[in-house]
């Protein structure tokens, strides 16, 4: 949107317009980590010009090789989809690994999947757990709720609610509203944590605060929501 009022002003006032690419390549070239995921995209689509996945694939590498988690798992995502480039999950799941490894939070997200599905490497559930957990505690919600689930449903590895309810609570913090409300219910059924319905109605309106319309209309948060109200618990 930004590049379009770019080229309209610069038409207005005469002078050759900027194409968007251009101006993710400067942005690139400045250090910008984005600019240079967004250039990548251009360039292998071929917008504006030829297209030329090799060089997109180019540049992500050299931005990844630079620390810049987000183009690593950018290049991942492309091999892992066949998008510009020939599916490899193989490669993704080493560039998933590579930023994992650097605690970057959507890698270990990237990472653990891999490992719940089988793509890429062997499929091993008691390593996607371990793997999600680490996401969880980085900041990846997602991985949060959905590690959180696999444990509460016991789905191919032992229950473990309490472990569940501490990953339920750290979506939460980084608001994954799913992860609230999971919570929230563990609260009010004492399934993992001690029974409170004042601790599930705090988790209920977190999640209903975040945008979880579902939240807002859970029966005991309607019934009582507006009568009990403590601090956000941590």
């Amino acid at each position: 949107m930004r590049a379009v009022a770019v080229a309209v002003l610069l038409l207005l006032s005469g002078a050759a317009p900027l194409t968007a690419q251009g101006e993710h390549e400067r942005a690139c070239q400045g250090g910008d980590a984005d600019g240079c995921i967004e250039w990548a995209r251009q360039v292998a689509a071929g917008f504006g010009a030829s297209a030329d996945p090799g060089r997109g694939v180019g540049i992500l590498l050299t931005t990844c090789e630079k620390g810049a988690w987000a183009a690593c798992t950018e290049l991942g995502e492309w091999y892992r989809l066949g998008r510009f480039v020939g599916p490899d999950p193989g490669r993704a799941v080493s560039l998933y690994r590579r930023t994992c490894d650097a605690d970057d939070p959507d890698g270990c997200d990237l990472l653990a999947r891999a490992y719940e599905t089988g793509e890429g490497v062997p499929r091993d559930i008691a390593r996607a757990v371990m793997v999600g957990d680490r996401a969880c505690q980085l900041g990846a919600g997602r991985a949060c709720l959905r590690t959180g689930d696999r444990l509460a449903r016991g789905q191919e590895v032992f229950t473990d609610e309490p472990r569940a309810a501490r990953l339920y609570r750290r979506g939460c913090q980084v608001d994954e509203a799913n992860s609230c409300v999971r919570l929230g219910r563990m609260y009010e059924q004492g399934r993992g944590v001690p029974w409170s319905e004042e601790r599930a109605i705090e988790y209920y309106r977190r999640a209903c605060d975040i945008g979880n319309a579902a939240a807002c209309k859970i029966p005991l948060y309607v019934r009582k929501g507006n009568l009990t109200r403590t601090p956000f618990p941590d």
